[in-house]
């Protein structure tokens, strides 16, 4: 009986359309914002039930500068994300998007390795039905502290 009791939740949580009306599918490119190389991200996310987006994304890094030493190395990051949509919640216009997610994210460097449970904040503007601008705040990357840059609606 428990199992039965879980496959159907299972089925009920998952059985739902690729697409969300609200939120469809996203491709983003931004600049990493920290204080040790310049990240360099790119994602894709795509709805899976009103209000929620699931994602993927990468970062890169050159030059990045640890402990102020003098040898610099490239660090890489690449995880899974997932977000909420705070647009019905609070009657934002359709030109906005205001989000928080939960992400999971590998990075490695030359010098150590690491897996990263990252919470973030974040918000588009769309200057027409396809183009936008982001921004978010938080561990959004593997690499960064957040990120600046643009949206393509798909």
């Amino acid at each position: 009986m428990k199992h039965l009791l879980i496959a159907i939740a299972a089925i009920c949580l998952f059985s739902t359309d690729i697409y969300s009306q609200n939120h469809g599918s996203h491709f983003n490119l931004g600049l990493g914002l920290n204080g040790f190389g310049l990240p360099i991200s790119g994602s894709y996310d795509w709805g899976f039930r009103d209000d929620f987006n699931l994602g993927v994304g990468a970062s890169i890094a050159l030059g990045v500068d640890d402990n102020n030493s003098s040898q610099s190395e490239t660090a890489f990051g690449a995880g899974f994300f997932t977000q909420w949509y705070a647009d019905r919640v609070l009657d934002i216009p359709d030109d906005f998007d205001a989000y928080a997610g939960l992400g999971i994210f590998y990075y490695t460097r030359s010098s150590a390795d690491d897996l990263d449970l990252n919470l973030f904040i974040g918000g588009r503007y769309y200057f027409n039905d396809r183009l936008g601008f982001n921004l978010e705040l938080g561990g959004g990357t593997a690499l960064a502290g957040g990120r600046i840059g643009v949206s393509w609606r798909l």
